[in-house]
């Protein structure tokens, strides 16, 4: 045990340099995935009244969401552009020529695999949940503050499928409270309109996850095409949007511990449950298991490549190394994801033959080394 953990030069050198391509090929797949989320988040809130630090702020609390889902990937190719540029660089060649095999490698990529594999599992069952619910607390308020915003005294103000005009508004106990009211909102068949005294935002109720425009003392009026008029009076009213905390059931056990849920399930099998009520919630276990496998074979696939190639060039290790990692996502995240909906195959016979391909490419890639040499 003692030798497995003592550095040579060797192992120095490789964890001096794969460091550093870890970091740049991991911050690669984060950021394509951040800018995928700037979509999602500017269809809550709008850069036209939230200052470009906020949006920001939000942007950086969505890394810890993508961090474990690219920290194996990253792996992987940081692995293949380190030893690309080792045999660019006639390293490789220099270590064959003086009778030392590349499986003098294989040790730190194991070591270093590991480490990866504590850093996912850190990040997906503590950094994820906690940035994560503040992520969706600033949302909250960014949308909020975008309906406060657009709201302007005296004005038609259009949000949504609505037109707003206020007439003027007020403080009371740090509550905005709006005045004189007016909303229209047209339809296939009908034109619609309230006016109310009085209105107030509210984060309310909570467990329905919904922000109001609370109107108050009003009349509703809905003016039909065939000219027929109904209107209602009211002394309060409702105007719902929802908040972005839309995930369903199966995605927010995704922020709970590998331990709770896997106690959780246990809990369903000791009172006899039927399988399909706790489906969603093995898959999501197994999803964050296999992640942390995914590591270890990630690390040997991009080690294999050196292997397989003993005229390795860049571009042949960046081309096998994407293609495995297209193999990764369209399988594992993809195709694992169908099957759990749609069929009723038990979650490890999905999750972990799937994760058995990445290991078949890099024991091929392997093999077809040693056939070579």
């Amino acid at each position: 045990m003692k030798r497995f953990f003592s550095f040579s030069q060797f192992d120095k050198y490789y964890y001096k340099q794969i460091i550093i391509y870890f970091l740049g090929s991991t911050s690669i797949f984060v950021l394509l995935f951040v800018l995928g989320q700037v979509r999602v988040i500017l269809e809550t809130v709008s850069l036209e009244y939230l200052s470009f630090w906020y949006i920001l702020r939000l942007l950086i609390l969505t890394i810890p969401m993508h961090l474990f889902v690219s920290m194996p990937v990253g792996l992987n190719l940081a692995n293949a552009l380190l030893f690309g540029f080792m045999s660019i660089n006639s390293e490789i060649l220099a270590l064959r020529s003086f009778g030392t095999k590349v499986e003098i490698f294989l040790k730190p990529v194991l070591i270093f695999a590991l480490i990866v594999c504590i850093l996912v599992y850190l990040d997906m069952d503590y950094l994820y949940p906690y940035a994560n619910k503040i992520y969706l607390e600033l949302l909250i308020k960014g949308q909020i503050k975008t309906i406060q915003s657009i709201i302007q005294e005296g004005k038609v103000m259009p949000y949504k499928n609505y037109k707003i005009y206020v007439g003027s508004s007020s403080l009371s106990n740090g509550n905005k409270i709006y005045h004189d009211v007016v909303i229209t909102q047209s339809s296939s068949k009908s034109y619609n309109s309230v006016y109310a005294k009085k209105a107030v935002i509210e984060d309310n109720p909570n467990n329905l996850g919904i922000i109001s425009l609370t109107l108050l003392d009003g009349d509703y009026i809905i003016n039909y095409e065939d000219k027929r008029n109904l209107i209602a009076k009211f002394d309060k009213l409702y105007l719902l949007f929802f908040k972005p905390n839309t995930s369903s059931i199966g995605e927010s056990f995704l922020m709970y511990t590998i331990n709770k849920l896997n106690n959780i399930i246990k809990e369903y099998k000791s009172k006899g449950e039927d399988k399909s009520s706790y489906r969603f919630i093995e898959e999501k276990l197994h999803f964050k298991v296999g992640l942390i496998i995914s590591c270890i074979l990630f690390a040997f696939a991009g080690f294999a490549i050196v292997k397989a190639f003993p005229r390795l060039n860049l571009g042949i290790s960046l081309f096998t190394s994407i293609c495995t990692i297209m193999i990764f996502y369209f399988i594992f995240i993809g195709l694992s994801k169908t099957l759990v909906a749609r069929t009723l195959i038990p979650i490890p016979i999905i999750y972990y033959p799937l994760l058995g391909v990445i290991l078949l490419i890099s024991l091929i890639l392997y093999f077809i080394g040693i056939v070579k040499n």
